[in-house]
This record gives structure tokens, sequence and C-alpha cells, in this order.
């Protein structure tokens, strides 16, 4: 990716979703790009949507750009990565997308965004008495929900493949659409 494209991508996000949501400050950028394993890759900015319209925006921009996207939820589930990139590129942080969509306790299911977290899971469901709880993983209350289901992590009840057990997800396309 060239230096123009970046540049040409930076001032899009900014125009598109606010200099609020798109950080290119060196503490910020340093402290995302550390990690306990070796990694060369450097983190050249990070974009920090507030919904899913934002997603399809930074998404689309990126494409249009040429530049390398990283997602992430939470960025705290240990052990099945890290929210490093492998090569130089922009950080999409989904952890601000942190809202509990819907819940039906008699078809036991939840609809999260990305940065939903353990945590926030198990407390929602129990602040509502719930008979469900939230299959904890042996990762940190604050990983994403989402994160830990996408890199096949489990659990510890007959439910534990995640992967094996989730449905209706929305999936952002390299050309901002949105499929279900």
């Amino acid at each position: 990716m060239s230096t123009s494209s970046l540049h040409g991508a930076l001032a899009a996000w900014m125009r598109e979703l606010g200099a609020d949501c798109v950080s290119v400050e060196t503490p910020c950028l340093d402290a995302a790009s550390r990690t306990t394993f070796a990694n060369p890759a450097r983190v050249l900015a990070i974009l920090r949507p507030r919904c899913r319209e934002d997603v399809q925006i930074a998404v689309r921009i990126a494409s249009q750009f040429g530049v390398a996207l990283y997602p992430f939820s939470s960025g705290r589930n240990w052990g099945y990565g890290s929210r490093a990139p492998v090569e130089d590129g922009v950080l999409l942080d989904l952890g601000a997308m942190n809202r509990i969509l819907d819940f039906d306790e008699a078809l036991g299911y939840v609809t999260v965004e990305p940065g939903v977290t353990q945590r926030q899971l198990s407390d929602f469901l129990r602040q509502r008495g719930s008979r469900l709880w939230m299959d904890a993983t042996g990762a940190s209350v604050e990983c994403s929900v989402v994160g830990n289901t996408l890199e096949r992590g489990f659990g510890h009840t007959p439910l534990g493949d995640h992967a094996a057990n989730v449905c209706g997800l929305e999936v952002v396309l390299p050309t901002g659409e949105c499929v279900e």
C-alpha cells in the first residue's frame, strides 16, 4: 500500500466517520502494536466504528484505497490471536459496538454486537433473573463473545463449540454490502 493510498483513506475516514473515530496518534498506535511475540507489522491507524453502517463505510473506503483492515472485537481473546496486524495495516476496533440487541428466554438466544464481552452478557442474564447462563471460556471476562466464537473458541457446556452453535451473523463484504 502506498503512502498516498493511506493518506487518501485517512482523509475519507475522517470525513465519513468523523475525526473522533479515527486515531493516528503515535502513543495510541504504539500501544496497539505491542504483542507478546515478535511482530514487525505496524499499526498505521485505528478506526472505531459506532454501528454497522460505520463498519460498512470503513470497509468500503479501505477497499477503494487498497488499505488492509484488521478487525477485532475487544482485543482480549488471548490464546486465540492478537489484535496486532500480520502486515502493516489499519485496525478496525469493534469494541464500541457493545449493545445487546435482542434476547429471548424461551428460545434461548441473544443477539449481540461484536464488542459485547463475556462479563457484559453474564451480567445481562443475571440482572434479568434468567435461567440461562453465559457459556464462559477460559479467557478473560473482558473478551468478546463474538470474537471468541469466530476464532473457534469453546466453552464448558454441551453447547461449548461456539462456532457450531452460532447463527444469524451479519457480515460486511469488501464492497461494504452487508449480508445475513
